[in-house]
């Protein structure tokens, strides 16, 4: 937690944040080392919210952003967060990755239209727990502390490409060596099938093969997009890291009805 905090802060107070981070990375007792030592909240019989909200009231579907990104860049994970769907003309712009995502802020006629689209996968229905801090986040979190140069966090590709095996690893997915080694497969632009006014042109172009010659940016950029699929039913976390950094890079809403009364965000903003 302590070097979770450190990040955090590590652009609005990088002095503290490096001497916070530096303490968590060299604690004699350790850090999170492997997968089996995730640090997971029961549900105490309870059933995991996005599954009632998906299942049960059908007021969610997989969203475009994670389309977008796990189709494109061809991430086998998105097998195991969510369900295929059952009409091939929904994903006639990718047929061999049969999910359909709907876009955040669309234009929508009616909500029952996007029920065929991805629901999450079936196995959430069964789930007892929810992850909260893992090994792949420890390791994403080591990655950015070592672009920021912080003594004890090791090397960033290093870290990186560990922290995207152990989720792989973590949610059964196979083919993990391609994955880290593609350096051509990259987020698609998303196409509604129902709505074309919802379309839009992916803002980022990276890949998933690590590149030293990238500019500390662009790695960032990397790690933090990896962090995301990693953050995965842990959304608050994901969006304390889209606060600070901008990444992963989403799509805007297509219908933004901020107005005076509430504080006008742009948009091309959050």
């Amino acid at each position: 937690m302590r070097l979770r905090f450190a990040i955090r802060i590590s652009k609005v107070a990088p002095a503290l944040a490096k001497t916070q981070g530096e303490k968590a990375m060299s604690d004699p007792a350790g850090l999170i080392s492997a997968n089996s030592e995730n640090f997971n909240v029961s549900l105490y019989g309870n059933k995991l919210p996005m599954n009632v909200i998906c299942f049960e009231w059908g007021d969610t579907r997989m969203g475009s952003g994670m389309e977008s990104f796990g189709v494109g860049m061809k991430d086998n994970r998105i097998a195991s967060y969510f369900a295929p769907v059952t009409d091939p003309s929904l994903v006639t712009d990718h047929p061999d990755w049969p999910y359909k995502g709907i876009h955040s802020g669309a234009l929508l006629a009616a909500k029952d239209q996007r029920l065929p689209f991805s629901t999450i996968n079936e196995s959430f229905k069964t789930v007892t727990s929810r992850r909260f801090f893992t090994y792949s986040e420890v390791l994403h979190l080591k990655a950015e502390a070592a672009l920021r140069g912080w003594a004890g966090a090791g090397d960033a590709k290093t870290n990186y490409e560990n922290g995207v095996r152990a989720l792989f690893a973590d949610w059964g997915a196979g083919g993990v060596d391609a994955y880290l080694a593609d350096a051509t497969s990259k987020p698609i632009n998303y196409v509604d099938p129902l709505e074309p006014k919802n379309n839009f042109t992916s803002r980022s172009d990276i890949t998933v093969a690590w590149n030293d010659a990238d500019s500390n940016e662009r790695k960032l950029e990397k790690i933090i997009t990896q962090k995301w699929f990693n953050n995965f039913t842990n959304s608050l976390e994901a969006w304390t890291d889209h606060r600070r950094t901008g990444y992963p890079k989403l799509p805007y809403n297509t219908k933004n009805d901020s107005s005076a009364d509430w504080g006008v965000i742009a948009a091309d903003d959050f």
